[in-house]
């Protein structure tokens, strides 16, 4: 079994972004670049909260998740959020892991069915979330 040692966040700065149903999504301050560059809206999924955006890419619109974008996730991988709050979007609170060692963590069976998820940005290009001088 997989298991996922909990640390304290680091005392770095903290930044919000409040929503009209008083949802608030937090990141690190250093992610404020990034994530200002996109207009981002909560989107119910499972029963919990994901902040997601949208992006022309190639013609076509495109999915972005923050937790994804500021953990800078890899293809093919998942973030996990050890604290289980998923507007929670701290680097300390991101873990990037195989779908397989994410459902164990979670004592989910395999799935019944292949199931593909819709195509986002870090599929179709690598994105740099620091701004560059």
């Amino acid at each position: 079994m997989l298991q996922v040692k909990l640390e304290k966040p680091s005392p770095a700065k903290v930044a919000s972004i409040t929503f009209e149903n008083g949802q608030q999504v937090l990141f690190d301050i250093e992610d404020l670049f990034a994530v200002s560059l996109y207009h981002w809206r909560l989107i119910r999924c499972n029963f919990r909260f994901y902040a997601y955006s949208t992006k022309m890419v190639d013609g076509s619109p495109c999915r972005i998740s923050m937790h994804r974008l500021l953990a800078n996730t890899p293809p093919g991988e998942v973030t996990h959020h050890l604290n289980k709050i998923t507007l929670d979007n701290r680097k300390a609170n991101l873990l990037n892991m195989s779908p397989r060692h994410h459902r164990q963590l979670h004592g989910i069976r395999g799935y019944r069915f292949e199931h593909k998820r819709k195509t986002t940005i870090n599929d179709r290009q690598n994105i740099s979330i620091h701004q560059t001088t």
